[in-house]
């Protein structure tokens, strides 16, 4: 479990913060073209290229394995799944530690707003009326968001101003800005340790007022001036509250008031600028996704590590590795250390191909300390050669707290036999026509083993050796 956490911890932050480098890369180009409300759009990158990481990777192709990879392959730890080397326990304590100190932080910081903010009434008009001005008006509350006006909102504004600055907060109801300052505050508590988020999360509530500044604008085009003195009337708070929105210093104002010059995007290029959006968040996704490493078809054992309990009641896992296969027609040369079976003289001779599922205890040494036949096609046939290339191999046993143990593997071995050849030149005196022939191959077979009437090799190298066996029409 803790492998895992941080196995999803890694991989999220990782794409969090390529999407981040990205948004920030973008918002300038993207905001002078097409306006704040796109530049606030693409910070949902953030959130799906995390998302898009989670999904199931995309399923790769069920290819053959070289038999020097299959054999390095039998060579995998007999891995305990339930132990993990000692820091990882750790690193997932320290990063809970972390979670619940920035969320005990955030509601600190939520709680000394809602003190600060004094007693309040409700007005006439529904709104909630302050004991201080600063910071205010602002949105507060995530379950039940109630505009909060400040104390002396009815003198300090003019009757255009207040409708202007109650147009700003109620754009954030209708956005849902709250629901999403939420998420915000939860990634920041997970993602604690990423100073690219807490660095995007400022920008981000930046891009949110001034794409609230632009959708007032939008609404009433004629009132930008009064909408420029309301901000400057309006008293700057300095405290940060994660589930609010209100006026802090942490907004440029001197931005704010600088976009009220520019001229709003028409409806086509607000268009334009919400396809361009879209296209980016599902192209980052796509990539997001398609960066992860691809699984393998279902049913296939190559690399897949499966556990169960070993039927003897040893406890120890079971360990189903990819299958090996003796390909002697393909002529790859085994690793040193994993010689392959031998190929027994008489299915290779008879074109007899099948399989062994083998299943063996590893102990602590690395050797088979016992070797189980679980199943053979066809039985019997290759049982004694996979055995005792079994015995001859040495694996690495597996670990728990860093000391090696016992453990069961199950390996899957494939005989594929070599396919029929001409017969070779023989010399005269010899009837050709009176011997089946096969190739003889000396790295899967012992030649003093094999039944020949003949053997013959090749005057020419490589000096290939044949096998022949007089026909049986012709023995008598």
């Amino acid at each position: 479990m803790s492998k895992a956490i941080l196995h999803v911890l890694l991989e999220t932050a990782l794409a969090s913060s390529a999407a981040i480098v990205l948004v920030m890369a973008l918002r300038g180009w993207i905001g002078s073209r097409f306006g704040a409300r796109i530049v606030y759009l693409l910070w949902a990158l953030v959130p799906i290229a995390q998302l898009a990481v989670l999904l199931p990777a995309r399923v790769g192709p069920a290819e053959a394995i070289p038999l020097r990879a299959q054999l390095a392959m039998a060579q995998t730890p007999v891995a305990d799944v339930a132990a993990y080397p000692g820091y990882e326990p750790v690193l997932v304590c320290a990063w809970i530690t972390g979670v619940l100190a920035v969320l005990a932080l955030q509601i600190w910081q939520q709680r000394r707003f809602r003190r600060w903010l004094g007693p309040a009434c409700r007005r006439a008009d529904g709104l909630i009326q302050a004991g201080v001005s600063e910071g205010l008006p602002a949105v507060v509350g995530l379950l039940r968001p109630r505009i909060v006006v400040p104390a002396d909102f009815d003198w300090r504004y003019d009757e255009q101003e207040r409708q202007l600055v109650l147009e700003h907060e109620r754009v954030h109801l209708r956005r849902g800005d709250l629901q999403v300052n939420a998420v915000l505050a939860l990634l920041r508590c997970v993602y604690w340790f990423n100073p690219l988020l807490h660095l995007a999360a400022q920008r981000f509530r930046h891009d949110q007022e001034l794409a609230c500044d632009q959708a007032v604008i939008a609404r009433f085009p004629q009132q930008r001036r009064g909408y420029g003195e309301a901000m400057l009337k309006t008293q700057l708070a300095a405290r940060v509250v994660p589930l609010a929105c209100h006026w802090n210093t942490r907004h440029s104002l001197k931005e704010r008031i600088a976009m009220l010059k520019r001229p709003l995007p028409g409806r086509r290029r607000t268009l334009a600028g919400k396809s361009v959006a879209l296209l980016l968040i599902l192209t980052a996704a796509a990539i997001a996704w398609a960066a992860q490493p691809s699984r393998l078809p279902s049913g296939t054992g190559q690399g897949v590590l499966q556990t169960a309990q070993d039927p003897a009641g040893s406890g120890a896992p079971i360990l189903s590795v990819a299958s090996l296969q003796t390909a002697v027609a393909d002529g790859a040369t085994p690793a040193p250390h994993l010689p392959p079976p031998h190929y027994p003289a008489d299915a290779a001779r008879q074109g007899i191909s099948g399989s062994v599922l083998l299943r063996i205890l590893v102990g602590a040494d690395g050797k088979a300390k016992d070797v189980r036949v679980e199943n053979s096609q066809p039985a019997g046939v290759f049982d004694a050669a996979s055995i005792e290339a079994v015995r001859r191999w040495t694996f690495s046993p597996a670990l728990k707290d860093g000391k090696p143990v016992q453990g069961w593997v199950r390996v899957p071995i494939d005989f594929q036999a070599p396919p029929p050849v001409q017969a070779p030149p023989v010399p005269l005196g010899i009837d050709e026509n009176a011997y089946d022939w096969s190739v003889v191959d000396v790295d899967v077979a012992d030649i003093s083993e094999m039944e020949c009437d003949a053997i013959r090799t090749d005057a020419q190298p490589p000096r290939q050796i044949y096998c022949g066996n007089r026909k049986a029409a012709l023995r008598q």
